[in-house]
């Protein structure tokens, strides 16, 4: 009987202690610990964040921006959070680097995580807060700390600066030589310039091709023609000084008809020219196979009938 009374009292007191430890896991702990609580300015101090929570419960972000807000402290560095068990128990790690410029006594203020049990219930946990010393770097011995003093700048020498201008050189050089080769910079040979011929020797020429490439005999009738009348306006505006190239034929006309230095069968001749050219390119009139080449000599003789005549020794003594 009191056997069964012993075993009894037994399994009431783990009973009660299960319930008690499962009514503990229940529960959400941030606890926060310093590697060091003394450190030299400008040294790390290392602050390690551990939280345990029920299995499944989700974690929120830890509101680790009130180290940098705390006076005399400034946070250099986070770790990334790591889990190292999830059950029974979800045990989550994270790590901070604190350092301090400041000689003194500072709070580490305490670090709370927003949460979600397994059931829904939601809360926050806080942990525990924490201080650090801060102290300065000693001095040994009773010396002073002596003044900063100025750089002593090294004065210049004439080989100093001889050097620095011929690294100039060189480097102007290089560059020169770069650009040459990639063609960028190219010299540039000066060219005389191209002799200006007379008109009447450029409308020559383009005679003389034109008789030469009969381009009639190719199918370019109506080509030939334009060609022709373009031959003539800018030979008559380049010899009389009037813009043919952009008058009808009845304004070259007008312009021509005062003038005493074309003959009256030249100046009719022209009109002729000008007027079946026109005749071809807007009538659409077939001049015959035969009249061709006769335009050439027509247009040549106009030209040589109103170009500059050489002087004679006559002239000159008259």
């Amino acid at each position: 009987m009191r056997m069964l009374k012993f075993w009894c009292c037994l399994f009431l007191l783990i009973t009660g202690f299960g319930l008690m430890a499962q009514s503990a896991d229940n529960s959400v702990r941030v606890r926060a610990s310093l590697g060091s609580s003394a450190i030299q300015l400008g040294d790390h101090a290392r602050l390690t964040v551990t939280i345990s929570a029920p299995a499944g419960t989700q974690l929120g972000q830890t509101n680790h921006e009130v180290l940098n807000q705390s006076e005399g402290l400034e946070l250099i560095e986070q770790i990334p959070r790591n889990q190292s068990a999830s059950d029974p128990t979800l045990i989550v790690h994270e790590e901070y680097v604190l350092t301090s410029f400041t000689p003194g006594v500072f709070l580490v203020p305490p670090l709370s995580v927003d949460y979600e049990l397994p059931d829904g219930s939601r809360g926050e946990a806080t942990g525990q807060s924490a201080s650090i010393t801060v102290t300065a770097i000693p001095v040994e011995g009773n010396e002073e700390i002596s003044p900063i003093k100025d750089i002593y700048r090294e004065p210049m020498r004439l080989s100093d600066l001889w050097l620095i201008i011929l690294i100039v050189v060189l480097a102007i050089a290089g560059v020169i030589f770069w650009l040459k080769r990639q063609g960028i910079l190219a010299v540039r040979k000066r060219r005389r310039p191209a002799e200006v011929l007379p008109p009447h020797q450029i409308a020559h020429q383009q005679l003389s091709k034109l008789e030469k490439d009969k381009p009639w005999e190719q199918g370019e009738t109506n080509a030939y023609y334009e060609q022709i009348s373009s031959l003539l306006r800018e030979y008559i505006q380049a010899t009389f000084g009037i813009p043919a190239t952009k008058q009808t034929t009845a304004e070259i006309e007008s312009a021509l008809a005062l003038r005493q230095d074309i003959d009256g069968q030249t100046r009719h001749k022209l009109y002729e020219l000008l007027r079946a050219s026109d005749m071809v390119k807007f009538a659409d009139q077939q001049p015959r196979s035969s009249d061709h080449g006769a335009w050439i000599a027509e247009v040549r003789s106009f030209v040589r009938a109103t170009e500059p005549k050489p002087e004679t020794p006559e002239s000159s003594t008259a």
